[in-house]
């Protein structure tokens, strides 16, 4: 196995895992934040998009992919629903 095939697989699990919220029902905002990010890295390395691709994929600006994966910004809500709908998230 190759290291991207690797890379791929642990993309794939990464993109299975569920989000867990604490005794309150919530999540801290950084491991929300951290959580869409690899969500979004995942999706990207699974199906061999660049960040570019994807942006235009979304109608969104690659800045806006390159903060959302680096974890600076949260996608507002209608984004969230485009990552949703597009089955990146």
């Amino acid at each position: 196995m190759t290291n991207r095939d690797e890379l791929i697989e642990f993309a794939k699990k990464f993109r299975e895992t569920k989000i867990d919220f604490n005794k309150d029902g919530e999540m801290s905002v950084e491991h929300e934040k951290l959580l869409i990010a690899g969500k979004i890295k995942a999706y990207r390395v699974i199906y061999k998009l660049t960040q570019e691709d994807l942006a235009k994929k979304l109608g969104v600006p690659k800045l806006q992919i390159i903060r959302w994966e680096g974890g600076k910004h949260m996608p507002n809500t209608l984004a969230m629903a485009k990552l949703r709908s597009e089955g990146v998230i």
